[in-house]
């Protein structure tokens, strides 16, 4: 929730936000380099020797090059999620992207429910009621909120 505000304000009012959707891009990158170093740099001193054993073993299942397409791939899914992400806060705001978030795990725990039988409680129930009421008050006043449009 700190990151998405934080976000949501370097968006809205900081150096980000003459930008557009370059600024976005922009901001994911300069968040984005320095965390592949570091978990780059975690990541090679605990399974250096495991990840060398894999690489190398003509046995394995995947062969090298599927292993970059699977990182590739993997990489582009969560860039891609990490920039829809802040397109919404720039769209509207950190608040809405932390009810939209509590809304979808409502909605996950119904369908679990209805899925796979999942047992919910009372206080499950009143929670699912109490977020998507939340949420639609909320639409509804930042909605009623906006001013009219005058025709041209």
């Amino acid at each position: 929730a700190a990151g998405t505000s934080l976000n949501g304000r370097l968006l809205s009012k900081g150096p980000f936000s003459k930008g557009g959707p370059y600024g976005i891009c922009r901001l994911m990158m300069i968040q984005s380099v320095p965390a592949f170093f570091i978990f780059g740099l975690i990541a090679w001193f605990t399974e250096r020797e495991r990840l060398v054993v894999k690489l190398m073993d003509p046995s394995s299942r995947w062969q090298w090059y599927q292993w970059v397409f699977l990182l590739t791939l993997s990489s582009a899914l969560a860039l891609f999620s990490n920039l829809g992400r802040c397109f919404l806060v720039a769209a509207t705001s950190a608040l809405m992207e932390t009810f939209a978030g509590n809304a979808k795990v409502a909605a996950l725990c119904a369908i679990d429910h209805q899925l796979f039988g999942t047992l919910l409680y009372s206080y499950n129930y009143v929670g699912i009621a109490l977020t998507f009421s939340g949420f639609s008050i909320h639409v509804l006043l930042q909605y009623a909120s906006k001013e009219k449009e005058s025709p041209p």
